[in-house]
């Protein structure tokens, strides 16, 4: 199950990706959130079980400058590492921010982007 919060109080049911079964390896998921609001976006992933009982795993925030883009955010869950993918509407620069589940920056980095990608 996945939710967004635009101030990180308030969630709202974004949509839900089928487990594929019990691994030993790691599975990987993706899911696209077609019309995120501009500003800051919170994300929270939950696993819920068989018996029905779920478990918060991770929370993400993004900033999104331009409302209704979409983009990408994988795998998930993810622990060393994340992919963000969307489309620029302009050439510019962007800070990418990561954040945990307790609201600390883990990670932030500055990247040039192009027009389109």
């Amino acid at each position: 199950m996945l939710q967004n919060s635009t101030n990180g109080i308030t969630w709202t049911s974004i949509g839900k990706v089928n487990a594929r079964g019990n691994s030993a390896n790691k599975v990987e998921y993706t899911f696209i959130h077609q019309k995120p609001a501009a500003g800051q976006n919170f994300y929270r992933f939950a696993v819920v079980d068989i018996d029905g009982k779920s478990k918060y795993i991770s929370v993400i925030s993004a900033k999104v400058l331009c409302g209704g883009s979409g983009y990408t955010i994988n795998p998930n869950p993810f622990t060393d590492h994340v992919n963000i993918s969307f489309a620029s509407l302009k050439v510019g620069s962007i800070t990418i921010s990561l954040l945990d589940n307790t609201g600390r920056q883990v990670y932030r980095a500055k990247k040039n982007v192009q027009n389109g990608a």
